[in-house]
């Protein structure tokens, strides 16, 4: 076994939104219940060290107004990262932005385990999610930062 470069120095629950959907007879009556449904995302971001991070992930039930399932929940965690010395500097982005919000869903998917656990209404397991870029959408932020990193053209208004 191998330490990862990507060492998590620190996370917390920022915040917590958990409600049964309906009374629970009604729950408790319907029996079956609708896949989950979920939005996710994650911003990661550097910090003044180059070897520091900060990431910051949302998980959400989605439609918990319209179909059947029994939960309606919001969960953000934020965490604190450090890459180790001597980890290849134009790899670290990359592999920061797909492994530090992993790590954060990882813990989100156990407080949801817990919370739901303890009754009589199945408990959630969040699915497997990739934070991983694909190709495409790296090229297209790659564009999106040149063009937005443009010099104000002599006597424009510069954007802070």
């Amino acid at each position: 076994m191998q330490n990862s470069p990507l060492q998590l120095e620190d996370y917390m629950m920022k915040r917590l939104r958990f409600a049964l959907t309906s009374p629970l007879k009604e729950i408790l009556d319907a029996g079956v219940y609708d896949p989950l449904d979920l939005e996710v995302s994650a911003e990661t971001n550097k910090r003044n060290d180059p070897s520091c991070w900060r990431s910051e992930i949302l998980i959400r039930s989605k439609d918990e107004k319209e179909g059947n399932y029994p939960y309606s929940f919001e969960l953000v965690y934020v965490g604190f990262f450090r890459v180790v010395e001597g980890f290849p500097s134009d790899r670290i982005e990359q592999m920061v932005r797909a492994n530090a919000p992993a790590l954060l869903y990882s813990a989100a998917r156990e407080a949801l385990m817990y919370l739901t656990g303890r009754g009589r209404l199945p408990a959630i397991m969040l699915p497997s999610v990739t934070f991983i870029e694909p190709p495409k959408q790296q090229v297209q932020k790659q564009a999106h930062k040149s063009s937005s990193t443009k010099k104000p053209r002599s006597g424009g208004k510069k954007k802070l």
